[in-house]
């Protein structure tokens, strides 16, 4: 169909501009992904085809879950014929709705009686639903406490009344797909520990229980293939921080690279001992983690929407980190992609030319699995409150302040590696170079998004502490020799504590304080302009 003039409003905010929508499309740089399937048996690669069959099912549950102003606008669009009106279909896909992730989801289209900003509970509770309503609910009924704060239930109203409703009943017919797929790859694939994994997460798609299957993913092991799929982060719900989306990957494996890990492994309580912190926060379970680099031959859900994943340290279930640890996968194919289109030129923006050849590939895999790593450091439940996670008691500010916490553990981390000498203090230094112009790559996701505040918290933290050196007239941003280790230290032992202790208002504070970009920041940022935030794949299978 073709989207009428009347169906878009009026030109303006939020009306149709053909400038505006050329320029959002811009910051997303078409890349085609590459992976190397020739090492994949005939059953092992058609096993692949089943997987990416299952992660495209879930991409619809995604969907459903952004909310009705995102399948009203996918709808809106979707027959477009007029070359405008494909540039806006195109860039509602790439946000799976109206608003710009990238840029403090900010509305980009308004049509017919869509407008206004988006819905911080998405589509996981009802439009009108208030946090004071949510609680005023479990305070009259305390023994609805779980169901409500559950994962995977949506909130609705029946007659009036706030009631959970599993995803699994509301999601069955995509969810049903998935697993059927799953059971159909489990079959097929060549290692007998991925063929248990995938029969028991095919059958916890339609259970809603995954913690078997969690378990028996930290067991998979000779498998050349493998999928991430469920509902598994909670960024999307800005209201309560609880319920999760759906996502969806599906990889092959890189034997070598994933040997070369092995050095982390073995270090990584150590790691964890050297936390600036007393010991109630440093509770840790570093065994059982498995380190390994994967290629992504398809993404779908959360993993596909807006900025690209290009790690994971999963699951997130904290009984299962507790009990056995925690996959950290690298995205190869994905980071090296944004390495050269996004962070090489962003180097040279913002870095003096002397540190130029400081940001290299090699630190940028290094501090992104450090990053990674980090997730496992500190504590999951709250010092001295063992039925109470750190997610729950920091609500919606929890996955700001977690991802800012494995980013300044991650590169406090480096201190130790070097103590150790498994890294040269110049190979230290490329780090902390790569580490900065890293800040900058994430910043521009916005402050609406958790990687994006994460980062606006470091560099506004770093800067008022002197770690982070800004020349104003030259519009360049440095590292301090002296002050940006102990800067790194002293954020690393806030974050720290605030998880340990659950604090929520601290976290809110520090949040409020250092979460928002400085003027002068933000007019440095101007000039990346020209480089694009982020990119869009195209897939192999």
């Amino acid at each position: 169909m073709v989207v009428s003039a009347a169906l878009l409003g009026a030109a303006g905010p939020g009306g149709k501009d053909a400038n505006d929508i050329r320029a959002r499309l811009k910051a997303y740089a078409p890349v085609k992904l590459q992976v190397d399937l020739s090492q994949l048996g005939v059953r092992d690669r058609e096993a692949l085809g089943k997987i990416v069959a299952a992660v495209d099912a879930v991409d619809e549950i995604y969907w459903k879950q952004m909310g009705r102003q995102a399948l009203e606008a996918r709808q809106a669009f979707a027959g477009a014929t007029d070359p405008v009106d494909r540039l806006y279909r195109d860039f509602i896909l790439i946000n799976y709705g109206p608003f710009d992730i990238r840029n403090n989801n900010e509305r980009f289209i308004a049509f017919g009686s869509s407008s206004g900003p988006r819905l911080p509970g998405a589509g996981f509770y009802p439009d009108d639903m208030k946090k004071e309503d949510f609680e005023g609910r479990l305070q009259a009924f305390p023994e609805l406490r779980e169901e409500f704060e559950k994962m995977n239930t949506l909130i609705r109203r029946v007659d009036g009344t706030l009631v959970a409703i599993p995803y699994e009943t509301v999601y069955l017919d995509q969810l049903a797909a998935a697993s059927r797929t799953l059971a159909e790859a489990a079959a097929l694939v060549s290692s007998p520990s991925l063929r248990r994994y995938l029969s028991l997460r095919s059958e916890a798609l339609l259970r809603g229980d995954y913690y078997a299957s969690d378990l028996a993913w930290l067991d998979v092991k000779d498998n050349p293939i493998d999928v991430v799929i469920g509902p598994i982060e909670t960024y999307d719900d800005a209201l309560l921080g609880l319920k999760a989306s759906y996502e969806g990957a599906a990889l092959v494996k890189d034997a070598k690279e994933s040997r070369a890990l092995q050095v982390y492994e073995e270090n990584l309580e150590g790691m964890a001992k050297a936390l600036p912190v007393e010991e109630r926060f440093k509770q840790s379970n570093t065994g059982g983690n498995v380190l390994e680099v994967l290629n992504v031959v398809r993404f779908s859900g959360d993993f596909n929407a807006g900025i690209k994943t290009v790690a994971a340290s999963l699951p997130n279930d904290e009984r299962v980190i507790q009990d056995k640890g925690a996959r950290k996968q690298i995205y190869k194919n994905v980071l090296e992609a944004k390495f050269d289109t996004i962070l090489q030129p962003i180097a040279r923006l913002f870095l003096p030319k002397k540190d130029w050849e400081l940001v290299t590939k090699e630190s940028f895999v290094t501090n992104v699995l450090l990053h990674e790593l980090s997730h496992t450091l500190g504590v999951d439940y709250v010092a001295g409150k063992k039925d109470l996670t750190v997610r729950k008691a920091l609500l919606e500010n929890y996955s700001a302040i977690e991802e800012a916490k494995a980013d300044v553990v991650g590169i406090f981390n480096m201190q130790y590696l070097v103590a150790q000498e498994i890294f040269s203090e110049e190979e230290a230094e490329q780090n902390r170079a790569t580490y900065l112009a890293g800040i900058f790559r994430s910043v521009r996701f916005g402050t609406e998004d958790a990687h994006g505040r994460a980062n606006a918290l470091q560099l506004n933290y770093l800067l008022s502490a002197g770690g982070i050196e800004f020349d104003r007239k030259k519009g360049e941003f440095s590292v301090h020799p002296k002050k940006f280790d102990p800067a790194i230290t002293s954020l690393a032992k806030e974050l720290l504590e605030i998880e340990g202790t659950g604090d929520y208002a601290r976290a809110g504070e520090l949040l409020k304080t250092h979460g928002e970009l400085d003027p002068a920041v933000r007019d440095a940022l101007a000039k990346t302009r020209e480089v694009p935030v982020d990119v869009t794949f195209t897939y192999p299978l």
